[in-house]
């Protein structure tokens, strides 16, 4: 994989040095297999990986990055390296075993502020039909995770695709110029983490880093629809393809009519309407499927008329918008539970209301990282669930989802229930559900749904 040599030549010498070791891998978690490997001692908020590195050593690691002079004297350590961040020392080992081993492999990065994985797993799906196409199965797309995912390329790969997240102003700029990819794809620009950013406005100049470093030799792919991308890409001088509704998209989305399953949607690229049968919910979806034929017409010259085949065959990943019919109680599970933001909230509730002949609960909880406009965004969101008529019941469980649960009061939804903790709303929801609902569960991350999902799933096996 990599040399003591090599990372000495990157790295400077180590303390305790020993050379000529056999290095199969980097890990950064303590618990994991160590044998033969490089530790990066991290420091996180709760548990600080310099505490671990006696242990490392004795399941046989080769060595490990510390940012932390007092651990050097370990008595089972070598081949200690000592950096200012063990952080940017991974990212810089990364960048570094990519441009050696992936030369010739085409690199992609999707970012976003909703959408990214959901675009990333469906083009990974459809290139899957021709191409060696490697993602990785979880969602590394921090700066620890993207390193992550690079050391874990299969070298018979030739298309690799990536996910940027941003937590702060910079993630962006600091993981492309650590991929360097020829394709980048920015599926929106809306108020995600917006508590870190201050603005919508910070966000998207975030996102565009990701622009700025394609554009000499590579594609950019972005959302013609998009006000805050639409503003800078105005002034962009590199090489582009625009998808969405607007006349001045290249990949345009002439109509669409929604069925039970999915959607069909009809496209014209390049002067030719295409349509799609979907097996996927919403406009969300539909603006990713319109990404990944903008990918497809630049990688294959404007043949795509085998995509009319592959799009069908498309799934989206698990807890994001997937349906969950259970024939047998007659009821209908929307699971959309992996995050949420106004953005993909919005678009799991149109998806909810389109079931008409059946009562529509919207069980939600928080959107998280909204900081100090996150009453507002609920509030406004309880607001149009009332006037458009998303949902008929709402039952809610976190902080701020009390203001949304207020605004739909405010504006005539009267079938609202507000819970303290998950397990009243869980015993509620089981007296409440009956045959002919659908049940859309959505809330960020950090709330852990897919546990009041999981637990209402068996216990109405049970019932």
């Amino acid at each position: 994989m990599i040399s003591i040599e090599e990372l000495i030549s990157l790295f400077g010498k180590p303390y305790k040095v020993k050379p000529n070791v056999n290095i199969k891998g980097i890990e950064i978690d303590s618990r994991r297999n160590v044998k033969d490997k490089i530790f990066f001692a991290i420091k996180g908020q709760k548990v600080d990986g310099h505490t671990f590195l006696k242990d490392v050593f004795l399941g046989g690691a080769k060595g490990a990055f510390i940012e932390d002079n007092k651990y050097l004297n370990i008595e089972e350590g070598i081949n200690l390296f000592v950096v200012d961040s063990v952080v940017d020392a991974l990212g810089k080992l990364a960048r570094y075993y990519l441009d050696k081993m992936g030369k010739d492999m085409l690199k992609i990065a999707i970012t976003g502020s909703a959408g990214k994985t959901t675009t990333r797993y469906l083009v990974a799906q459809a290139l899957s039909y021709r191409e060696k196409v490697y993602t990785p199965k979880k969602n590394l797309n921090t700066e620890i995770g993207v390193p992550l995912a690079i050391f874990d390329i299969p070298e018979d790969a030739n298309i690799l695709i990536f996910e940027f997240g941003a937590d702060r102003p910079g993630d962006i700029a600091y993981l492309s110029d650590m991929v360097r990819p020829k394709i980048g794809i920015i599926t929106n620009v809306g108020p995600s983490h917006i508590e870190k950013f201050g603005s919508v406005e910070e966000v998207a100049r975030t996102k565009w880093a990701l622009a700025e470093r394609v554009m000499d030799e590579g594609l950019l792919i972005y959302n013609v629809d998009d006000p805050f991308l639409e503003k800078r890409v105005s002034t962009y001088e590199g090489r582009k393809i625009g998808f969405g509704r607007s006349p001045h998209s290249f990949v345009r989305l002439i109509d669409y009519e929604k069925r039970s399953d999915g959607e069909d949607i009809w496209v014209s690229v390049g002067g030719k309407i295409y349509n799609y049968h979907l097996h996927l919910f919403g406009m969300a979806n539909i603006y990713n499927i319109l990404a990944l034929i903008s990918l497809f017409w630049d990688l294959y010259e404007g043949d795509i008329n085998f995509l009319e085949e592959i799009v069908p065959k498309l799934r989206p990943p698990e807890g994001r918008l997937t349906l969950k019919k259970i024939p047998d109680k007659d009821i209908i599970i929307i699971d959309d539970t992996y995050n949420s933001n106004p953005l993909s909230l919005k678009n799991s509730l149109e998806v909810l209301s389109r079931f008409d002949k059946r009562r529509k609960i919207a069980v939600l909880g928080d959107m998280l990282e909204l900081g100090r406009v996150s009453r507002i965004y609920h509030r406004e969101i309880g607001r149009e669930i009332a006037i458009k008529g998303w949902a008929d019941v709402i039952l809610a469980y976190g902080k701020d989802i009390a203001f949304l649960v207020n605004g739909a009061s405010d504006f005539g939804l009267r079938d609202v229930h507000f819970f303290e903790n998950k397990d009243k709303l869980l015993r509620f929801l089981m007296e409440y559900i009956k045959p002919n609902d659908v049940c859309l569960f959505k809330a960020s991350r950090g709330m852990m749904f897919e546990e009041i999902l999981g637990k209402f799933m068996e216990l109405l096996d049970d019932k």
